[in-house]
Parts: C-alpha cells; structure tokens; sequence
C-alpha cells in the first residue's frame, strides 16, 4: 500500500477505505487470487514503523468491529429478535448468525451486557484504549455468581489497570478482585 494507507493513517477508516482500495482495484484486475498472499506482498517491504501503524489501524478496526458487534446483540438481546430466528436465545442466534462456538457467543453475549452496564469500558475498547481479552476479563468477572455484585464499585478502577497493564497481569488483577470478593 502507498501513502496514508500504510504510513501516516489517521483514523481506522482511512487504513479501512485503503484496503478495500486496494481489495477492489485487485479484483478490477483479475489479480486477486489469495487476499492473504496480496496482502503480505504488500506489507513486505514495509518499516518496522510503518508496520507498527498498519498493526495499531488493524486493531482499532476490530476494536471498533467488536463494539459494533456487542452493540447490535445488546439490541437483539434486549427485543428478543432472536426469536424471529426461531432461536430460543441470543447465544444460539449469535452461533447461526456468527458461524461462531457456543462459548464465543457467550463471550459476546457478556461483553454486550457488560458494555450496557458500563459504558465506559465499551468507550476504552472502542478507542482501543484496552484489549479485547482485558473485556473479557470484566465480563466474566462481573457474571460471577457473588463477585459480580461488586463489580461496579471497581469498574472505573479495572478501566485504568488495563490500560495500564499488559493482558496477562490484568487478568491477574481480575482474578485477585474476584478470589476477595468470593470470600466476603
């Protein structure tokens, strides 16, 4: 890719619209045989830099794709559309709909529920501000059968330590929240 598409990319829409460019001037041209392959011809040569930029639009695509998605099952959710699926739930109606595992769709089932309850943490993804796997964390970490009943009191707090800590010492953190917590 040339240009802002790589180097310099503002905003996930620009590296977005650089790439379907590119996808559709591929296809024009009766070239595009493997998008991977096309894909990793273009990025070869690239800078570490420039690589780095491509990476962090590449994820505050799918950040901003996981938002989206946890919004539209929030809404799906909340109307049972399921139903006009014939799905008896929104985890069933996330596997037809998703191609996705019984416990990927749980997955996005809490993250919805989560972001209803506490908007900011959906605003920290969505700025690619945290990971998805720290989200998941508080997910889970605000279903717990008793831990749960706290969680909202140390939303706001688990917000800064993940965007402070790397993914496997905020799992930690949740971890130790959920242990204490249990134990009241």
């Amino acid at each position: 890719l040339e240009g802002p598409c790589i180097t310099g990319a503002t905003s996930p829409q620009l590296g977005a619209s650089c790439l379907l460019d590119r996808n559709k001037r591929l296809y024009r041209t009766g070239t595009m045989s493997h998008m991977f392959e096309a894909r990793i011809d273009d990025l070869a040569d690239a800078t570490i830099v420039d690589l780095d930029a491509a990476l962090a639009v590449a994820k505050r695509l799918r950040d901003e794709a996981e938002l989206e998605i946890a919004a539209i099952t929030s809404v799906v959710d909340s109307r049972q559309l399921f139903q006009e699926h014939a799905q008896h739930s929104i985890r069933a109606y996330l596997k037809q709909q998703l191609n996705c595992s019984g416990p990927e769709a749980l997955r996005i089932k809490r993250r919805a529920r989560l972001f209803n309850q506490h908007p900011e943490i959906g605003d920290a993804l969505g700025e690619s501000r945290i990971s998805l796997g720290q989200v998941d964390a508080m997910a889970s970490a605000q279903q717990h059968p008793r831990a749960g009943d706290r969680f909202a009191d140390f939303a706001a707090l688990f917000v800064e330590q993940a965007e402070r800590f790397e993914h496997d010492d905020f799992a930690d953190a949740v971890k130790h929240f959920v242990v204490q917590a249990d134990q009241d």
